[in-house]
This record gives structure tokens, sequence and C-alpha cells, in this order.
């Protein structure tokens, strides 16, 4: 696995923002970027992105269970979907032995290991690509 994502650690969350360019990252652009790598596919995230600075969080939620299909385990860049009911929705992928994020809060985009996640967290696959 290549870390791209390296220099995006500590970039403030901003929903849209590539982290490629510096400024800002968003967990869905990490998220497409990341699978991208690896030769794999993410759902057009452009919708997801318009849901997203809308706040239409139930059928973001919606759309990212219809595209993806639940695992047993973590698997190196799987998804979780991350809720906050205060804040909305975030994406996160997992990466070796950890998961990338981008909270809302002021930390940035950080990686957190995976056996610190709480036990009911699940992790999924994307399926559809429509």
């Amino acid at each position: 696995m290549t870390s791209i994502y390296h220099p995006w650690l500590g970039l403030p969350h901003a929903i849209g923002a590539d982290p490629r360019e510096g400024q800002g990252a968003c967990c869905l652009v990490m998220a497409a970027l990341l699978l991208e790598d690896a030769g794999r596919e993410m759902p057009p995230i452009e919708r997801w992105l318009e849901m997203a600075q809308r706040g239409e969080w139930e059928p973001l939620r919606d759309a990212f269970y219809r595209h993806t299909e639940e695992l047993a385990q973590a698997e190196t860049y799987s998804l979780t979907l991350l809720e906050d009911t205060n804040e909305g929705l975030g994406i996160g992928i997992v990466i070796p032995g950890r998961l990338l994020l981008a909270p809302l809060h002021t930390r940035g985009v950080s990686t957190i290991p995976l056996f610190a996640m709480p036990a009911e967290t699940t992790y999924h696959r994307v399926i559809s690509y429509e």
C-alpha cells in the first residue's frame, strides 16, 4: 500500500476539499482517492457530496448502505460510516491496522488503531458503482 495519505494528516475537515491541494480534506474525497490508488472503485461521490453540503444525512446514510455490503471484519480499504448526531456523518477508510478519518474537530485528518474502534463498528465494501 502506498502512503499517499501521509501529507493529509492534520489537514482540517472541509466538505468537498481535495486533500492533495493541502488546504483541507473531506472524508469522501479521501476514501475515493485511496480506493482509486488501490485500483478499486467508489460510487460517484458528487451526489454524496451534495447531500453532505445540504446536511441531508438520512439520504446519505441510505446511499452508503445501498452501495456497500457489510463485512465480517475490517479489511484494508473497507469503509465505515461514522455517525455523530450533532455533526452529521463521516466515512472512515481502513488502511493497514488503522482507520483514516477526517473528524470535524480541530485535530484534523488522523488515523486511529482499529482496536480502538467501538466493538459495534461495522465495515463495508463497495458493491455498487451507480
